[in-house]
C-alpha cells in the first residue's frame, strides 16, 4: 500500500470514500502516459477527466491529505474524478510527474505526489528573488480578507479561508503576506494559515507585518512601541508555528498616510530579532523615501509595502527608488480596497479588447509597471482567487497601458 498526496485535489472527503478506486497502470516511460490517454501538440496530454498517471514518489506529510493504493508497480494509473485539479476536465489536460523513488516490491509503503504545470498559472507572472535569495512567482496573496471582508465586517468562514490558502498554492502562489492583526472574532490569518498548509511546502515565502495592536473594537488602531515589537513577532512565529520568519514588515503609521513620524527605533528592535535569527529579512510599509532612508541606514530593506494600485500612483517616484535598487515593491490594496478605489470605467475597453476582467487587467497593469512590483491580492472567495490569478496571463500592450491613465 502506499499513500498519495494529490496537489490538484478537491474534496477530500471523496478521495477518502473512494480510496480503493485504483487500478494499475504498468510502467510508462516519460512521454507515455499510459491507457485512456494520448499525447496532443506541444506535449500536453488530454484524456478521461477521471485518470491521473502518477510517477513521482514523495513524502507525505499529513495523514488527512492520503488514501491507500496498490503500490506493486511503479506506475500507477488513478481513476478519481475528485483527485483532478478544477481546470482538468473531458477533453482538458491531465496532470503528470516524474518518478523520483521505485517502490521495490508489493506491498511497500510509499508516497506518490502529482504536479501539474497547468494548474500553477501564478508561474506567467515571472519570478523575483525577495532579499536577493527568495525566489516568488510575482504574483501573490493577503490573507487580510480571509477572517472578514473588512475589519469591522462579520468573522467568515474558517475553512473556505483554509481552501482558499490551498487553492492559491496550487495554483502556483508561493509568496503570502499575512499578519497577527488580520483577524475577526475567533478568526485568526495566521492560524489558517498555518492549518491550510503546514507543514510548509518547500520555496514558500511567508511574509508578515508588525506594529500594529488591537484596540479595545478588536481592529488595529493601535501602535506598539519598541519593547513590545519582540512580542509580536514571537506571536507571529508561534501563530504560524516556524522558527523563524522569512520576512517581517514594520508597518507603521496606522491607517494614516506615509510620512510624520520617525521609525529608526522600532525597525532597529526589528535588526536585533534579524541579528539573532527569528527573522530573515526586514521590510517597512506605509512608509516615504525619508522613513525608507532612516530604515536603510540600520539594516537592509528588502520589501516596501505601500499602498498603489493603477488609479493610485502617488508613490511612483518610491516605486522608480525600489527599482532602482532592487527592493521588492508590494503594493497593498492592488484592487481599489480602502479609500481610493479603481475607476473601473477606465479599464473596461482594456478588458475587452484582451479578454480578461477589470480586475485581471489592474494587476497586470502592476505586473507591467515594474519587476520588482509583487501585488499580492486579497480574496476570501475562491471564484475571486481563480481570476486574481489569472491576471498573469494577460499580456497588456503599450497602448493598453498608456490608456489605462485616461
Amino acid at each position: 500500500m502506499c499513500a498519495l498526496r494529490l496537489v490538484g485535489q478537491r474534496q477530500r472527503a471523496h478521495q477518502l470514500a473512494y480510496r480503493e478506486t485504483v487500478r494499475a497502470g504498468g510502467e510508462h516511460p516519460p512521454g507515455n502516459r499510459g491507457p485512456g490517454l494520448r499525447l496532443r501538440p506541444g506535449g500536453q496530454v488530454a484524456g478521461r477527466a477521471d485518470e491521473l498517471f502518477v510517477h513521482r514518489v514523495e513524502q507525505v506529510p499529513r495523514p488527512r491529505d492520503e488514501f491507500r493504493v496498490p503500490a506493486d508497480r511503479p506506475g500507477l494509473v488513478i481513476c478519481h474524478l475528485f483527485s483532478l485539479p478544477a481546470v482538468c476536465g473531458p477533453g482538458k489536460m491531465a496532470a503528470t510527474c516524474q518518478l523520483l523513488v521505485r517502490a521495490t516490491g508489493p506491498g511497500q509503503a510509499v508516497s506518490m505526489t502529482n504536479t501539474t504545470s497547468t494548474s500553477q498559472p501564478a508561474a506567467a507572472s515571472g519570478t523575483f528573488a525577495i532579499g536577493g535569495d527568495l525566489p516568488v512567482a510575482r504574483l501573490g496573496f493577503g490573507t487580510m480578507r480571509l477572517s472578514t471582508g473588512t475589519f469591522t465586517g462579520p468573522v467568515r468562514d474558517p475553512e473556505v479561508g483554509i481552501a482558499v490558502l490551498r487553492r492559491a498554492v496550487e495554483l502556483g502562489v508561493n509568496h503570502i503576506d499575512t499578519a497577527s492583526f488580520y483577524r475577526r472574532g475567533h478568526v485568526v490569518a495566521n492560524e489558517l494559515v498555518r492549518q491550510a498548509l503546514a507543514p510548509y511546502p518547500d520555496g514558500l515565502v511567508i511574509a508578515t507585518k508588525v506594529g500594529p495592536m488591537l484596540g479595545p473594537d478588536g481592529t488595529p488602531t493601535l501602535q506598539a512601541n519598541p519593547g513590545q515589537l519582540r512580542g509580536l513577532v514571537e506571536d507571529n512565529l508561534r501563530e504560524l508555528d516556524v522558527d523563524h520568519l522569512d520576512l517581517v514588515y514594520l508597518r507603521v503609521g496606522g491607517r494614516n498616510a506615509p510620512g510624520g513620524e520617525p521609525v529608526a527605533e522600532r525597525f532597529a528592535a526589528l535588526a536585533t530579532l534579524r541579528q539573532e535569527g527569528l527573522i530573515r529579512h526586514l521590510g517597512i510599509s506605509n512608509v516615504d523615501a525619508a522613513q525608507l532612508a532612516e530604515a536603510r541606514a540600520i539594516a537592509p530593506v528588502a520589501a516596501v509595502q505601500n499602498a498603489f494600485h493603477v488609479h493610485a500612483t502617488a508613490d511612483a517616484e518610491l516605486l522608480a527608488e525600489c527599482t532602482r535598487s532592487g527592493t521588492a515593491f508590494v503594493p497593498f490594496f492592488p484592487l481599489g480596497g480602502g479609500l481610493a478605489p479603481i475607476d473601473t470605467t477606465r479599464l473596461e475597453e482594456t478588458a475587452i479588447r484582451r479578454g480578461a476582467t477589470v480586475q485581471q487587467v489592474a494587476l497586470a497593469a502592476l505586473l507591467a509597471a515594474s519587476p520588482v512590483m509583487l501585488p499580492i491580492p486579497g480574496t476570501g472567495s475562491l471564484a475571486h482567487l481563480e481570476e486574481n490569478v489569472g491576471a498573469a496571463s494577460v499580456q497588456l500592450a503599450p497602448e493598453d497601458i498608456a490608456s489605462l491613465a485616461g
